[in-house]
Formats: structure tokens, C-alpha cells, sequence
């Protein structure tokens, strides 16, 4: 359409196009192009432009997916160290508490003793789950490096 009201380049240009930039039915920006001319601009080119709109949406849309990705790794580098720390956190004074239940069962408090040593299975049982979700992240990192 005619622009008589353009901000841009005042009286410099007689039509404004805006093209939204869609991908996936998202719209990620808008493509502004300023004429001079009146002359008619063809379906072809529309669409033409159209067209690039909607590439460049698309492009955008992959930088952020890969922005998304880069964090995802970060974040899954970060899990893997934190699995590994608080593993070793646990074993040993859980190493500690089972060796002085044994000491009690020496010394004939064998109720105590067992209660402390059930629950240091339990907790034991617990480690073992976190060791089966470090493994996993391993393999998720593995499986990222080699995408990338």
C-alpha cells in the first residue's frame, strides 16, 4: 500500500511490505521492505518474499534449538560431575556407620546393630540408583557428542 505516513526515509518511499517471519505457526519477526517506486509489486515476489521470511524464521528457530542444546549439555556435564561428588559423599560415612554397627554386634546390642544396618541398605540400595542415573547421563552426553 502507499505509504504517505512512513517514519523512514520521509517522503523517500511510496510503499512499506511487512512479511511475518512463521515457522511451525510461530511467528519469530517481521520483514519490513521500504519501496520508492509505486511500482506494482507481482504475486510472484510476495511470495518470493514471503518465502525468505520464512527461511529466516527457520533459521532462527534452529539457533535456538541449538542454543537450547549447548544448555541441555551444560547442564547434563554439570548432573554427571554432581552424581559423582555426591556418591562419594555417601559411601564413606556410610562405610563408617556400617563398620560401627558391626562394633555393636560385638558387643552384644545386636537389636541396634541390625536396625542401623538395615537402614545402611537402604541407603546403600539408594546409592545404587544414583550410580544406574550417572551411568545414564554418561550415555546421554556420549549420545550428544556424537550428534554434534
Amino acid at each position: 500500500e502507499l505509504c504517505s505516513k512512513c517514519e523512514i526515509g520521509r517522503g523517500k518511499y511510496r510503499q512499506v511490505f511487512s512479511f511475518p517471519m512463521i515457522v511451525d505457526s510461530e511467528i519469530k519477526g517481521v520483514i519490513t521492505i521500504h519501496l520508492a517506486s509505486d511500482r506494482k509489486i507481482s504475486e510472484e515476489e510476495i511470495d518470493l518474499l514471503q518465502t525468505l521470511a520464512n527461511d529466516l524464521a527457520l533459521t532462527i528457530k534452529a539457533i535456538e534449538l541449538d542454543e537450547l542444546k549447548k544448555k541441555a549439555y551444560q547442564q547434563i556435564e554439570k548432573n554427571i560431575e554432581e552424581f559423582a561428588i555426591l556418591v562419594d559423599h555417601i559411601k564413606n560415612p556410610l562405610a563408617v556407620i556400617m563398620a560401627l554397627a558391626e562394633l555393636k554386634v560385638q558387643e552384644k546390642d545386636r537389636e541396634t546393630a541390625e536396625k542401623i544396618i538395615e537402614q545402611v541398605k537402604r541407603i546403600d540400595d539408594v546409592i545404587k540408583r544414583l550410580d544406574r542415573g550417572w551411568l545414564e547421563s554418561e550415555k546421554v552426553r556420549e549420545f550428544l557428542r556424537k550428534v554434534e
